[in-house]
């Protein structure tokens, strides 16, 4: 038999479909595996990594610990950088957190600012569980441009 919707049932039922659809999506990309990527992008990726936790390392070394404002400033970059703001699909975001990683940078240096942005990122690593290698490849690409920009 023929059921009758009204527009305003199809526009719901699409609604409820597309909502569907991008938890369906958000599901999918958290169980990325990275055995699905070329070589070279592995290659890539692990670099990036790699490099990145040197760079952590070395920051570790050079960090003045006794500056509190640091704390301070980690736990807003942290906040800010988790609660961001979703976009227009289910692949891209707003995040303010570059903000506060800026005002690290140029209030405090390079060495903060890499401070900032890996305990922002660890935290939102956490809250998101995003997979392991695209969250390491986040931090190691921010670390290595902070370190880039600050000391060359």
């Amino acid at each position: 038999m023929f059921t009758h919707q009204t527009r305003t049932q199809r526009w719901l039922d699409c609604l409820l479909l597309s909502e569907n659809k991008l938890l369906i999506n958000k599901i999918e990309y958290k169980r990325a595996i990275m055995k699905n990527l070329s070589s070279p992008a592995k290659a890539y990726i692990i670099g990036t990594i790699l490099i990145g936790l040197g760079l952590i390392v070395w920051m570790v070394v050079e960090l003045d610990w006794a500056n509190t404002r640091l704390y301070l400033l980690a736990v807003l970059g942290a906040v800010a950088q988790t609660l961001k703001v979703e976009g227009p699909n289910d692949k891209t975001n707003y995040s303010i957190a570059w903000f506060v990683y800026g005002f690290a940078f140029f209030a405090y240096g390079p060495v903060p600012a890499m401070f900032v942005i890996v305990i922002s990122h660890l935290v939102e690593w956490i809250w998101h569980k995003y997979p392991w290698y695209i969250q390491g490849f986040n931090i190691g690409n921010h670390v290595i441009s902070v370190f880039l920009v600050g000391y060359l």
